[in-house]
């Protein structure tokens, strides 16, 4: 999500944008596990079974970007 300053006092700065990106921070669903795409066996004995059942990493990204 970006936020786009347009007028900003002064004449060194021109523009502003300032913004946020968050990935694997919310998983809706009724798994009980992790997450239910990982590590999940494709055919055979093994479908649908959790080998790692440790949940995706997550992450946040701030993000400023000055006009002159």
């Amino acid at each position: 999500m970006y936020y786009t300053f347009n007028k900003i006092p002064g004449k060194i700065i021109h523009g502003l944008r300032a913004g946020v990106s968050l990935n694997n921070y919310i998983t809706i669903t009724k798994y009980s596990g992790y997450d239910p795409e990982v590590s999940n066996f494709g055919t055979g004995f093994s479908t649908g079974v959790d080998v790692d059942p440790f949940p995706a990493s997550k992450r946040a990204s701030l993000n400023v970007t000055i006009d002159f």
